[in-house]
């Protein structure tokens, strides 16, 4: 009886000890018929993957949607803003408190609490393996109220941080009939990070568990669901999915070629005195990551075997390189092997100065290669947009003038999608081409409907994608007073701080002498109605105030 008594002494959050259980109120208005997960059992393709269309997620508060607040890929929060805070321990036992009182009464006025708190955060990813600890320290008991509590917070909330919350808890809760809605939830790259951990302990298959979670997502989930699964006990055919398909990604190969690389054997299947195209081809995209230096993450000083694998690369680019992309990716590996002359790492790497003269001969011999400029001229006229990019490296490498076929392209289809013709078309332009460009830019791009008022926005939402091509079309404007001034205008009365920055730049290029009327009043009403500090502060100078 004495010990019963204890039991029921709990302190409140505030550090005062109560006794006795709670008073009930009304359920905690927080469920929802529109969580998280039927929003995503709803978005499911056939394939099992997510629409494009569910990346935002119910809750998504409108200024990020709109482009006016910086907007977060889903799960980069949590792999940026993982740090301690001051108080982490003072949080973590009030948060402790209000769980026991949930576990022990079914206190629904703690539920709320509990709720109101986690989701009253931006994050709880530094939280949940300390308030974790602290709960199994407590002894608080699942059941009968908490473990129901903790599968509502995961499946019908439609808050982020209480969804998170209840798959980490279910996670540790060793409650395997969880986990295929776990794997659902897992499929947004919000929760990825959640269901790996999830998955790595309630399943009784987590290698392949996890591998098909990870054919399933693209971004920053994937790149952290990858990286624990590539140094697990994995079998071959995994391995070859981490070559051809494991370090692809939404956000940037570069955090997860290594590791791919590495665990998934690139240099033994090289080994091979042939391979097919498509090995080939993750070859190219995997040593394009590795061998910048100082990049995101590992890269080819690393690589125990660098010289080996770049050795039989170069081998079967004698006969497989035939793209712009691979013209390129061998120029990035004789510039690199250049620069490696000078300062031969360690001999466990395997370069060793005849090596490295070998390999620059090959190089030079197969970028001699004569059938190269008529196939960069190939890629640049009727190539796909995605490798524009290498056609256009290729083509400055051997001197090709690359303008008319952007300007061309541009003008085929300016809603592409690919803005860097934009790019393409203003960089190193003469004087005709930037007035054609201008005057084409002013007939395809609705800038008038950018002007409705200075704002702070970061201009990245849907509804601002429109005005994307002024980032490279108003710089170009600098030395050519009064051409494009009506976008100038537009952009000076635009919600788009960044483009107000930039139109101003072009007015000081122009000097005062070349402000219109419509510039100078325009520059008086920014005074007056400019948000941005640092942006006003420009303004006035430029207005002498």
């Amino acid at each position: 009886m004495l010990n019963w008594f204890k039991s029921i002494f709990i302190k409140n959050t505030d550090g005062k000890t109560s006794v006795g259980p709670p008073v009930f109120i009304n359920p905690a208005d927080w469920k929802s018929e529109t969580s998280i997960f039927s929003f995503l059992i709803a978005n499911i393709q056939d394939e099992g993957k997510l629409k494009d269309s569910s990346i935002d997620l119910p809750g998504t508060p409108e200024d990020e949607l709109n482009g006016k607040k910086l907007k977060f890929a889903p799960g980069l929060f949590d792999a940026l803003f993982s740090g301690g805070e001051d108080d982490i321990d003072v949080k973590i036992h009030a948060l402790a408190e209000l769980l026991n009182r949930v576990a022990r009464f079914g206190d629904q006025e703690c539920e709320m609490e509990f709720y109101n708190r986690i989701t009253g955060r931006d994050g709880i990813i530094n939280i949940i393996d300390p308030l974790l600890d602290e709960i199994g320290k407590m002894g608080i008991p699942l059941q009968p109220y908490l473990m129901p509590y903790i599968t509502d917070l995961a499946f019908k909330s439609a808050h982020r941080n209480a969804v998170k919350f209840g798959m980490a808890v279910l996670g540790r809760s060793g409650n395997r009939k969880a986990l295929d809605g776990i794997k659902i939830l897992g499929l947004h790259e919000e929760f990825t990070v959640f269901a790996t951990l999830a998955i790595i302990s309630l399943s009784n298959d987590v290698v392949n568990d996890l591998w098909e979670l990870a054919k399933k997502t693209d971004g920053w989930g994937k790149i952290q669901l990858v990286d624990r699964l590539a140094k697990m006990e994995i079998n071959e055919e995994i391995k070859d999915w981490l070559i051809y398909e494991g370090y692809k990604n939404n956000i940037m190969y570069d955090y997860l070629a290594y590791t791919c690389a590495v665990q998934g054997e690139l240099s033994k299947k090289l080994r091979a005195d042939t391979i097919n195209p498509a090995l080939f081809q993750s070859a190219v995209e995997i040593i394009e990551c590795l061998i910048p230096i100082n990049g995101p993450a590992e890269d080819i000083s690393d690589l125990a075997d660098a010289a080996y694998m770049l050795e039989r690369f170069l081998l079967h680019a004698k006969t497989h390189a035939l793209t712009a992309r691979h013209f390129v990716i061998l120029g990035i590996i004789q510039e690199y092997l250049v620069e490696l002359q000078n300062n031969i790492p360690e001999p466990s790497q395997g370069f060793t100065e005849d090596m490295i003269t070998d390999c620059l001969i090959d190089i030079a011999e197969m970028l001699g290669n004569k059938q190269w400029p008529p196939r960069i001229l190939v890629s640049l006229e009727t190539g796909p947009v995605s490798e524009f990019y290498y056609a256009v490296t290729a083509a400055n490498t051997l001197q090709i003038n690359t303008w008319k076929f952007a300007w061309q392209r541009l003008q085929a289809d300016h809603k592409q999608g690919c803005y860097l013709l934009w790019s393409y078309v203003t960089c190193d332009a003469n004087e005709a081409q930037i007035k054609a460009v201008a005057e084409y830019a002013m007939q395809v791009i609705p800038y008038k409907e950018l002007a409705t008022g200075p704002d702070n926005d970061m201009g990245f939402g849907p509804v601002l994608a429109h005005f994307q091509p002024l980032g490279y079309i108003l710089p170009a404007l600098a030395l050519y007073p009064t051409l494009g001034e009506p976008m100038l205008l537009a952009a000076l009365n635009g919600p788009v701080t960044r483009y107000r920055n930039s139109a101003l730049n072009v007015l000081k290029n122009w000097g005062k002498d070349n402000w219109s009327e419509a510039v100078k009043k325009q520059l008086l009403q920014l005074k007056k109605t400019e948000p941005n500090e640092n942006t006003l502060k420009v303004v006035m100078e430029m207005l002498g105030a």
